[in-house]
């Protein structure tokens, strides 16, 4: 079988997955993208380069202007790839860059598997002028035009898990390569955060540098807790840049003690965990399922405020600590310091985060299940058609409803 993915960067999140499937002297693997950061081969795939449009834009009608260009490009080398004779048989895309938002047109004979991170929910007006609206549109433009979506989740209802093609897979972590790891030098603000004695993470989002709330929680956590350095864990270069402007805002008191993640290499990211005491979510701040998994399975400590949205797989007090039942800022933040005070605690809770990626979600057991449940899919589609398949899925979502409320 002839199967090709297409992600915006080679390997991408298709890592793992192109590497099981190539294995198999039986298919021949194609991979589609516009650039790839990590350029070394995979055994067995061949790499088809995309053309790249080069608007760089922060607006959603730019980006959906972008998205398309990307798109008609990419339809031009898909059908060049058939009139070589390489038409594929199964096509797994993310919608990632727009590359396949033709793919239907591109690929009528194929069978086509949008492979998506879960969204939780829809992007709200706050972001309707923002890339990420314009994107989240794609998404479920391309899913509308799959015989098959498959929503990686780590336990967190998605949105896309109504339609009758969906179905919920685990994420794939490669848990030898996100393991906690300390001793590297972590130059932010020409200072070595690694050196600080406490270093906590703080996750925020585009929202929060509009809200008081923010500056209120790290004022007070902070003036109880001299010592403490807070990284801000930024969700995208939007944020990261408004974040500058929130924290030059701030008294100095308050701003010295403040420093903001750019782009990190694994080995710092890594080292970044294995230093700070805690990784935290605030309240108005929604953690990322990959994100969780990949933070967790380097040993984090989560906090996480209890405001919906948290994946089935946190055990409050076991592998993550939620915090509830507060409305103030200064609430939250004693609540914090307080934990913080319980360096074994949080170091038993990393382990066990660390433990739960390793028996759910580890590559090495993922992977083979991913690989099995593609092929099956594959030939009930072949063989039957959209209707059994259909049939199919709806019958396995009606046992995972029921396994989940029997347990």
């Amino acid at each position: 079988m002839r199967i090709l993915f297409i992600n915006h960067s080679f390997p991408g999140l298709f890592a793992s997955l192109a590497s099981a499937l190539a294995t198999d002297s039986g298919h021949e693997v194609f991979f589609a993208s516009s650039y790839g950061r990590q350029e070394r081969p995979i055994p067995g795939v061949r790499k088809i380069r995309l053309g790249t449009n080069e608007t760089r834009t922060r607006t959603a009608s730019g980006e959906l202007e972008s998205m398309v260009m990307a798109g008609r490009l990419a339809l031009r080398s898909f059908e060049q790839l058939t009139k070589n004779g390489l038409a594929p048989d199964m096509v797994i895309s993310s919608s990632s860059g727009g590359y396949s938002l033709f793919w239907d047109t591109a690929f009528p004979g194929a069978f086509r598997v949008s492979w998506t991170e879960s969204v939780p929910a829809l992007p709200d007006r706050d972001v309707a002028l923002e890339p990420v609206f314009t994107r989240h549109l794609v998404q479920c433009r391309q899913a509308l035009s799959a015989h098959l979506v498959v929503s990686l989740t780590a336990g967190q209802p998605g949105l896309l898990n109504s339609l009758e093609t969906s179905v919920e897979l685990p994420y794939a972590v490669d848990t030898e390569r996100f393991a906690r790891a300390q001793g590297s030098p972590l130059i932010m603000d020409e200072q070595d955060v690694a050196a600080f004695p406490e270093l906590v993470l703080l996750a925020v989002s585009k929202r929060q540098t509009r809200d008081p709330y923010l500056a209120r929680l790290l004022t007070s956590l902070l003036a109880s807790r001299p010592l403490c350095h807070v990284v801000l864990f930024c969700d995208t270069m939007t944020t990261r840049a408004l974040m500058k402007e929130y924290c030059a805002s701030l008294p100095e008191s308050i701003a010295r003690s403040l420093h903001i993640s750019g782009m990190l290499s694994l080995n710092k990211y890594k080292s970044l965990l294995g230093k700070a005491k805690a990784l935290v979510y605030p309240p108005g701040c929604v953690p990322q399922a990959t994100a969780l998994l990949d933070a967790m399975s380097c040993g984090a400590a989560l906090v996480l405020a209890g405001e919906g949205h948290i994946p089935r797989i946190l055990k409050d007090g076991l592998n993550a600590l939620v915090l509830d039942d507060f409305q103030e800022a200064e609430d939250f933040a004693g609540r914090l310091s307080f934990l913080l005070d319980q360096g074994e605690k949080l170091r038993a809770i990393g382990r066990k985060a660390r433990q739960t990626v390793y028996t759910h979600f580890d590559q090495k057991k993922v992977l083979p299940l991913q690989v099995g449940f593609l092929l099956e899919m594959y030939g009930i589609w072949k063989e039957r058609g959209d209707a059994a398949l259909r049939e199919v899925l709806r019958t396995r979502e009606a046992l995972q409803r029921r396994a989940h409320t029997e347990s």
